[in-house]
């Protein structure tokens, strides 16, 4: 049993780890022009469909992302999908849609 799973830190993907709802995440593609502290938010678009907001810190090229994400229970994975997407189901056919312009 490795040290981070004794104190209850599972590494989900590279470069975001979890400890329960607390998230960590670092990634190296910030850019210049980006502020050096600003709000963040992160969505999974795959299983367990967690969603949160937190802080973005950026230094240099490195972003530094914290926050806290609760997960989403969607019945199936389109509905999970269309949650983390923040879309809908629409009750329109096609003919309707193409009308909009």
């Amino acid at each position: 049993m490795s040290l981070l799973t004794i104190l209850g830190i599972r590494l989900y993907k590279k470069g975001i780890v979890f400890v329960g709802s607390l998230y960590v995440a670092i990634r190296n593609n910030g850019s210049d022009t980006a502020p050096y502290v600003s709000k963040g938010i992160y969505r999974e678009l795959y299983p367990p469909w967690r969603r949160g907001s937190g802080i973005e810190f950026r230094v240099s090229k490195y972003v530094l992302h914290v926050g806290i994400c609760k997960k989403v229970s969607p019945e199936t994975s389109e509905e999970g999908f269309l949650q983390a997407m923040d879309g809908k189901w629409l009750d329109l056919d096609v003919d309707a849609i193409k009308r909009w312009n």
